[in-house]
């Protein structure tokens, strides 16, 4: 019985034997390439790191390992009669952010802005989030950026609340050992109308004038050469004045004087000398009266546009952000972490642990008891090691466990892409090899239809 070539099964099997082999080279041609500002990225996670490493001098041992597992001390205890707290925080962000390699992802957020050496920022900077701080001041340095800064001292919970270690007291420290080139510009208390008024409810326990008074000593210590006008964006208010404002007239000034502030500061006296706004934390000031929750799903790199479709104009309800994006000035909005860093090696604290850790001598996750049966210092890299030879290689998929250590790994630095070339080639073999076949069968049933008679 006559058969062309497609329908025998030899021919078919050679043809899936080529697709097959075609298909493993083809899946093994990854190629590994540096990611775009690569070595901007090495250098501010390493300087990041140096900061961490100094700051952790200054820093205490809490009691409790399992809220600061890589031991950076920069995870403060939430003691309610701190002056400085003013909310409650989420301590895996306040741990996430600690990790140098946060810089690195500053940098990609900073890039997609457009932002590139010589131009200017403006930052909002808040005590809620040292280690977000950090990273974007190091990403600030090493690429050149000039910028303008206000700080909140205010922290919520697990943030920098220690009084002998505020966060106005880590960057004195980080410029007096010459790891920044300044200080914050300008000051505000931060928590309730960015005066650290009182609030109602849960919030009665937080601010009030005795802890005002507290973080005027504070400054004072730390400032002793400047008056707490100079320092602060908004100083001086009497006490029926807080007590009695119940129209926002507090928050409004603080955000007028903070626009005014930066626009002082500017050149030209406008915004328009700013390249980007970049906001640390959910300051009430930057993102004005419930504007926070408005914002939530827009963070990283935000477009000024997009800015201005979700918050209300700045003449019904007053923002810093609404401000600058009325300049058409973009936003980086360092909020919402765990979305921030998702797509990135750099894991959100404690969401990959696992309970099959001590297995590579990491110590064991206590769930129960929330915390680490051994100490983890000098934890070892999780990757799957294709070679294993103990080293993780460009090719190979790399986990972001401690932070920590791991600079210039994961897919922050290093892109993985099919090489074309062998892409292209197994194409043309895959469809070749058919096309040739399927001529050659063509050709045979021509040739057995001249010669079919249909009488024999």
């Amino acid at each position: 019985m006559f058969r062309p070539s497609i329908q025998k099964t030899r021919i078919l099997v050679f043809l899936a034997l080529i697709n097959i082999v075609v298909y493993y080279f083809v899946s093994s041609s990854v190629v590994t390439f540096k990611s775009s500002d690569y070595e901007l990225k090495i250098a501010s996670s390493e300087k990041m790191e140096n900061a961490l490493n100094v700051l952790k001098k200054y820093g205490r041992k809490y009691p409790f390992l399992s809220r600061d597992p890589f031991d950076t001390r920069l995870v403060f205890l939430n003691t309610e009669t701190s002056p400085l707290l003013t909310d409650i925080g989420k301590y895996e962000a306040k741990s996430t952010v600690l990790k140098p390699n946060f810089s690195a992802l500053i940098i990609d957020h900073f890039s997609k802005a457009g932002l590139s050496k010589g131009d200017t920022v403006a930052i909002s900077m808040t005590g809620s989030m040292p280690g977000a701080n950090i990273a974007v001041l190091m990403a600030c340095e090493v690429m050149g950026l000039e910028y303008v800064s206000i700080s909140s001292l205010g922290a919520s919970s697990w943030g920098a609340t220690d009084m002998n270690l505020s966060w106005p007291k880590m960057e004195k420290i980080l410029f007096d050992n010459k790891i920044t080139n300044k200080v914050s510009d300008k000051f505000t208390y931060g928590g309730g109308a960015d005066y650290l008024k009182r609030g109602t409810r849960y919030r009665k326990i937080y601010g009030g004038d005795s802890k005002r008074q507290s973080l005027d000593s504070l400054m004072i210590s730390l400032y002793p050469d400047k008056n707490l006008n100079d320092l602060f964006i908004l100083h001086g208010l009497s006490i029926d004045e807080v007590l009695n404002d119940t129209t926002g007239s507090i928050l409004k000034t603080s955000i007028d004087k903070r626009i005014s502030f930066y626009e002082k500061s500017c050149s030209n006296g406008t915004l328009s000398c700013y390249d980007a706004y970049v906001n640390i934390g959910g300051g009430v000031a930057s993102f004005g009266y419930k504007g926070k929750n408005k914002l939530k799903d827009n963070y990283g790199f935000v477009k000024a546009k997009d800015v201005l479709d979700v918050l209300p104009p700045f003449e019904k309800r007053s923002s810093v952000m609404v401000k600058f994006a009325d300049s058409n000035i973009p936003l980086i909005n360092i909020t919402e972490i765990e979305k921030l860093i998702k797509g990135s090696d750099i894991g959100y604290f404690n969401s990959f642990i696992s309970d099959e850790l001590d297995q590579i001598g990491n110590g064991k996750w206590d769930r129960e008891g929330f915390k680490w049966s051994q100490d983890l210092s000098g934890t070892p890299e999780i990757f799957f090691d294709l070679n294993n030879n103990g080293t993780w290689d460009d090719n190979e998929e790399y986990l972001d466990q401690d932070g920590l250590l791991d600079i210039g790994k994961g897919n922050l630095y290093n892109t993985k892409m099919f090489n074309m070339l062998v892409v292209w080639l197994g194409l043309v073999i895959c469809l070749g090899s058919t096309i040739y076949i399927g001529f050659i069968s063509y050709n045979q049933i021509s040739r057995q239809m001249r010669s079919y008679d249909p009488n024999s």
